[in-house]
Formats: C-alpha cells, structure tokens, sequence
C-alpha cells in the first residue's frame, strides 16, 4: 500500500518537473553600469593583501646603505625574484617576491633558506599586476584576458 501510494504520488508529481523555456528581461538602473565600472578601475590600484619573504631588517646609522647592499646582493644571487626595500620606522626592510598565499612564499623560503637563514614570511600588500604579468594597455587602458595564471618558479 505504501509503495503504491509513493509511485502514484510520483506519477502526479512528474509533470511539475519539466524544464520551463521561458525568457527573462531585467530591467536595471543604469547608475550599476557606473558603479561596477567605478569598481574595475579601483581594483586596478588597489593593494592587494598577501605576503612576502623578509630577508633583512636593521635600524641604524648605516642601514640603509646595508638595506641596499642586502637588496643588489638578493638581486644578483636570484634575478627572477622580485626585491623590494622600504623604510619603515626605525628600520630599513628588504622583502621580496609577491605571493598570493603563505604556501607559496614557504616554498621560496626554503628555496633561499641556505642563503638567508634568518628570512620569515611576513604578511604584506603584494603588487598583483607584477605576479601575473599583466601590464596595462595604453590605448585601452584595460586589462587583457588570461588565458591562466601563469606559474613563477623560484
């Protein structure tokens, strides 16, 4: 009786189920083409929070002339990482590589562990258009298609 009851119920049900063909028209107001767009060219400049590998950090009275030896040298012994050196109060830092997610920038760390014992990973706002390749088009001021990521190896 009940499995009766559950095929009839199915049987009645089936015709609910069908797929409906029917066009839908979204009316919008024009002020969210504005706003998305407005949203595009922000996120073009905006900093993007990731992190990067910390290789030397000193205050003093010659550290930024060590910053920037520490800095050339890092440049010269891995050219295919970017360096970036800053001065943030007291202290000279200079970090390097642009890395979306701590994974990434642990695999570099032990790539250069041997040379820089004392380099961490530090959390920092990273420049995505470097990571990616992406240069922007002057003509069209936009940015082109990815096919995919591109993979950056150490």
């Amino acid at each position: 009786m009940k499995q009766t009851v559950i095929i009839l119920l199915i049987l009645l049900s089936v015709p609910f189920l069908r797929a409906q063909n029917e066009v839908v028209i979204v009316k919008e107001d024009p002020r969210i083409a504005t706003l998305i767009q407005s949203h595009i060219e922000h996120n073009k400049t905006a900093p993007y929070a990731g992190f990067r590998i910390n290789i030397f950090s000193e205050s003093g009275n010659s550290s930024r002339k060590k910053a920037t030896e520490a800095a050339a040298t890092f440049a010269e012994k891995f050219p295919n990482i970017a360096c970036y050196m800053r001065f943030e109060a007291p202290n000279f830092k200079v970090n390097i590589g642009d890395f979306r997610t701590r994974l990434e920038a642990a695999q570099t760390l032990e790539f250069i562990q041997n040379s820089y014992p004392q380099a961490f990973i530090a959390k920092d706002f990273i420049n995505v258009q470097a990571l990616l390749g992406i240069t922007l088009e002057p003509e069209t001021d936009t940015l082109p298609l990815l096919e995919a990521y591109p993979i950056i190896e150490p």
